[in-house]
C-alpha cells in the first residue's frame, strides 16, 4: 500500500530544493564577482607581457612597448618605444606596424584607433593601418571615446570634447591633468591641484569630489577608484560620499574587474586586492604601466 506524503515530508523536500537553489545562486554570484581573466601590461624592460588574474600563465609577447596596451578581442594595440603604433595577437603572433609618431596609449572603438601624436595632435587610423586622419590639435592625454564623442585633456590643461569626425569641438572645463573617464553623462577627472572632480558632458554641474588624487580615475557603477598623491589606493562614491582607504603603495591608475582591483605598486610589482580592501596579493614583478584586464 502506498503512503501518502504528509505535510512534514513535503516541507523537507521543499527546503532541500530551496537549499540547492540558493547554493547554485551563491556559486553563480561568486563566479561573477571573482571574474577570471588575463592581464596585459608593459614591463619595466619595455616588453609586452600577459599573466592570468590568478598569477599563473606569465608570458612574454613582444618587445619595445611604451604604454599601457589596449586589448580588443584577440588583438593588442600599443605604442612602441620608437613611438610607432603597433598591434599583435594575444598569443604573440601577427605583429604589425600601423602608424608612426604616437605618444599615448591608443583607444580602439570598432575598427578605429584614436591616439595622441608626438606633436600633441589628436589622430585616428583604421585598425588595418588605413584611413589616417588628423582630428584636432593640442591634446596632452590618451583620449576617452564614448559613442561619437572624444574627450581629452588639452595641452593647456583644459578639458575638451570633439566628435569622432573632427566636428563639434568644445571646451568643457579648465585645469585637468590626466585622461578623463566618462560614465553616462558625467566626466570624472584629476585636476591640476590633484583633486578629483566631475562635470557633466555638456560642461554643466562642475563638482569637487575628493582631495589628493594622482591618477586618472577608474569608475565602476557608483564607485570611483584612484591612486592618491600619497600612493594610497582609495575609493569614493560618485556623489563624494563613502571615501575609503584600500591599500598602500600604488603608482598608476587602477583597473577593476568584478570585485577585484588590479594595480601597479611603487616597486613596479603587479598586485590585486578586493574592492573592500581584503585579500591583497602579489601577481608578478616589473610592470611599468597600468594593467589592461580582460575577462575570460
Amino acid at each position: 500500500m502506498k503512503t501518502k506524503p504528509n505535510n512534514h515530508h513535503r516541507s523537507l523536500v521543499f527546503a532541500f530544493i530551496l537549499f540547492l537553489g540558493l547554493m547554485a545562486l551563491s556559486s553563480a554570484t561568486s563566479l561573477a564577482n571573482n571574474a577570471s581573466g588575463t592581464i596585459y601590461f608593459q614591463g619595466s624592460n619595455h616588453g609586452l607581457y600577459k599573466v592570468n588574474t590568478d598569477g599563473s600563465g606569465f608570458s612574454f609577447l613582444k618587445q619595445t612597448t611604451a604604454s599601457s596596451p589596449c586589448v580588443v578581442g584577440n588583438t593588442i594595440y600599443f605604442q612602441g618605444s620608437d613611438h610607432g603604433l603597433y598591434k599583435v595577437n594575444t598569443d604573440g603572433s601577427n605583429f604589425t606596424f600601423l602608424y608612426q609618431w604616437t605618444s599615448s596609449s591608443p583607444v580602439v572603438v570598432g575598427d578605429t584607433i584614436y591616439f595622441r601624436g608626438t606633436d600633441d595632435g589628436l589622430y585616428k587610423v583604421n585598425t588595418d593601418g588605413s584611413g589616417f586622419s588628423f582630428l584636432k590639435q593640442t591634446t596632452a592625454s590618451s583620449p576617452c571615446v564614448v559613442g561619437n564623442t572624444i574627450y581629452f585633456q588639452g595641452s593647456d590643461h583644459g578639458l575638451y570634447k570633439v566628435n569622432t569626425d573632427g566636428s563639434g569641438f568644445s571646451f568643457l572645463n579648465q585645469e585637468t591633468s590626466a585622461s578623463p573617464v566618462v560614465l553616462g553623462d558625467t566626466i570624472y577627472f584629476r585636476g591640476t591641484d590633484d583633486r578629483l572632480y566631475k562635470v557633466n558632458t555638456d560642461g554643466s554641474g562642475f563638482s569637487f569630489l575628493k582631495q589628493t588624487t594622482a591618477s586618472s580615475p577608474c569608475v565602476v557603477g557608483n564607485t570611483i577608484y584612484f591612486q592618491g598623491s600619497d600612493h594610497g589606493l582609495y575609493k569614493v562614491n560618485t556623489d563624494g560620499s563613502g571615501f575609503s582607504f584600500l591599500n598602500q603603495e600604488t603608482s598608476a591608475s587602477p583597473v577593476v574587474l568584478g570585485d577585484t582591483i588590479y594595480f601597479r605598486g611603487i616597486n613596479s610589482g603587479l598586485y590585486k586586492v578586493n574592492t573592500d580592501g581584503s585579500e591583497f596579493s602579489f601577481l608578478g614583478q616589473t610592470t611599468a604601466s597600468s594593467p589592461c584586464v580582460v575577462s575570460n
